[in-house]
């Protein structure tokens, strides 16, 4: 059996990582496309008080 189950581990093992691997990636996509919709409002929010000045 040693032979199987250490083969089965090593799948759970690479499973496991490529999941956490996923899931990094994804949360890392979240954060930029929150910091980019962050960075977009303020863009915004400074554009909208530039217009008022000129106003």
């Amino acid at each position: 059996c040693a032979y199987a189950c250490g083969g089965s581990v090593l799948l759970l093992l690479a499973y496991l990582s490529l999941i956490v691997l996923a899931l990094t990636v994804f949360v890392a996509v979240l954060v930029s496309n929150f910091n980019s919709l962050l960075f977009l409002n303020a863009l915004h929010f400074n554009a909208v008080q530039q217009m008022d000045g000129l106003i």
